[in-house]
């Protein structure tokens, strides 16, 4: 497309909350559909930013307290800075939970404890993954938030094969950091890490919570901060089994969307 046609202008105009980061990228996509040699011969373009997607990265960057979260709308709670995932984790990805799932999997899958579980965020979702060896040295696996990427490479492990899209582009991410997430905006991480501790059950029930819970939201039937409430004292009323069997964990499961359905 030309910047003018049969004398009138083209005007790119962009509204949305897309986040700082997913600007960037509009951008260089913008610079690779228009290539110019002067900056003035792309087309006009016009974007209106305004994200209002309650996450972890947003309480790190603008410093957004819990009160601030009360009118939050799915809408809003749609709209990732960096990931485009389902609906459902993006909304866990804003509570925290998905955070929160991540240290109750580490626990089991490294068998370690709680306190040997340390969460950091890294606000602009590039390191995925970090190695740390008995010299010191730390190898990390970093990649654009595309989620195909761990998709395609567990599907054809041990191969890496070719991958068509955006990549990683350095000069522009200029710098890599990292935050302590905020527990007490975000309560779904230390509710997810009291799960843990407790054991037996109650991982079940957090998760269970959790799902009834994304989904009322999502159909608009509770607020954002009543998935906290829910998950809250869903684990508050449960007395936890030590040693579930399937059938224990599929029946707790099931109590626990009872009791929530008959209260929201």
């Amino acid at each position: 497309m030309d910047k003018k046609e049969n004398g009138k202008e083209y005007v790119l105009g962009v509204l949305g909350g897309m986040g700082t980061y997913a600007t960037i990228h509009l951008f260089q996509q913008y610079a690779e559909i228009f290539p110019a040699e002067k900056e003035w011969d792309r087309p006009r373009i016009i974007i209106d930013n305004n994200c209002t997607m309650p996450s972890r990265v947003r309480a790190i960057l603008y410093n957004e307290k819990r009160e601030e979260l009360i009118n939050i709308q799915v809408e809003d709670a749609l709209k990732h800075p960096n990931w485009s995932m389902g609906r459902k984790i993006t909304i866990d990805s804003s509570t925290m939970v998905n955070k929160g799932l991540e240290v109750i999997e580490a626990k089991w899958l490294f068998d370690v404890s709680c306190d040997d579980i340390r969460v950091v965020v890294q606000p602009k979702s590039v390191i995925h993954s970090m190695v740390q060896f008995r010299d010191g040295a730390v190898i990390a696996q970093l990649g654009t938030p595309d989620m195909r990427l761990p998709i395609q490479y567990a599907l054809c492990y041990p191969d890496r094969r070719f991958l068509k899209g955006d990549r990683l582009d350095f000069h522009m991410l200029k710098q890599i950091t990292f935050e302590e997430p905020d527990r007490k905006t975000f309560k779904g991480l230390p509710m997810a890490v009291e799960a843990a501790r407790a054991g037996g059950s109650m991982p079940t029930v957090f998760n269970a919570a959790n799902e009834l819970a994304v989904r009322k939201f999502l159909q608009k039937k509770i607020s954002f901060l009543d998935i906290y409430e829910i998950i809250g004292q869903s684990m508050s009323r449960h007395t936890a089994v030590k040693d579930p069997d399937l059938d224990q964990i599929l029946e707790i499961e099931k109590e626990t969307y009872r009791w929530i359905e008959s209260r929201w």
